[in-house]
């Protein structure tokens, strides 16, 4: 079950898959349900996750990393909050 683990399974659900295995005559319906779950959260976290990176690679594409704080636009941004949208 550690595989279970690294996978993204919280322990909650591989109590409920080691109790499954455990449980005589049990069928895969279960297992087939979480894997489904578990796709869809990776999925969205993915999404999430591009969007940071591409929202990331957009501010350092508009940084050199050699003016004052006070010039820099790109910290101006991060320290007002503005949103970035993520190059393409």
């Amino acid at each position: 079950m550690r595989r279970c683990k690294s996978l993204g399974f919280h322990l909650k659900e591989i109590a409920l898959l080691v109790h499954l295995r455990r449980t005589p005559g049990c069928m895969c319906t279960k297992v087939h349900q979480s894997l489904v779950e578990l796709r869809a959260q990776l999925e969205a976290k993915q999404q999430q996750l591009d969007l940071q990176l591409g929202s990331v690679r957009t501010l350092l594409d508009a940084c050199t990393g050699g003016q004052s704080l006070a010039k820099c636009q790109t910290f101006a941004r991060l320290e007002r909050g503005v949103p970035v949208a993520p190059r393409q």
